[in-house]
């Protein structure tokens, strides 16, 4: 029995002689090892690359969304009838201001865009100003016919083609 052990023992001693180099097993191991990390690696880049797309698509998305906001605006703005009340014309002006600040926000600090944007802003505010001027001051005053109208009307176009401007920069942003 002490004979077997002596013989195990020999056989685990001339195995650990054998440098690990020389054994096919460690080479094996070792190429999978640097296979598993060139194979990660090209996972990480293609994450980028798919994250990058992802962002691309996102901008994309939001660009078409803004585009059919600031249309839907311009088209409200071209059918104004000529017998506006005043406290139409006030809602309207509120509802084309806040979306469009709204829909705006996100190329705010854009420079090119920021340009048009203050120009859409400025125009709102002129409309602000000339509708003020001809508002109601009481129920039993009637206002000149198509008052509201007439003062607005100036800017109204010019709003129209700035909103139009900046719908055209929103979608080229969106071409390759």
């Amino acid at each position: 029995m002490l004979n077997k052990i002596y013989e195990l023992l020999g056989d685990i001693k001339s195995q650990n002689e054998v440098s690990f180099l020389q054994k096919g097993d460690f080479w094996i191991s070792l190429f999978f090892n640097f296979l598993g990390l060139y194979l990660a690696y090209l996972a990480y880049k293609e994450a980028n690359r798919a994250k990058e797309a992802a962002e691309e698509a996102a901008n994309s998305v939001r660009a078409v969304g803004v585009s059919l906001g600031l249309s839907e605006i311009a088209y409200q703005l071209e059918r104004i009838d000529i017998n506006i009340q005043y406290t139409t014309c006030r809602t309207l002006l509120s509802e084309t201001h806040r979306k469009t600040r709204q829909l705006t926000a996100t190329y705010k600090n854009d420079p090119e865009l920021s340009i048009i944007i203050n120009k859409v802003e400025s125009t709102l505010g002129q409309i602000e100003v000339a509708l003020y001027d001809v508002r109601p001051i009481n129920e039993t005053v009637i206002s000149p016919l198509h008052s509201v109208y007439w003062a607005i009307e100036c800017f109204s176009s010019p709003l129209v083609g700035h909103l139009g401007e900046l719908i055209g920069a929103v979608a080229k942003r969106t071409q390759p």
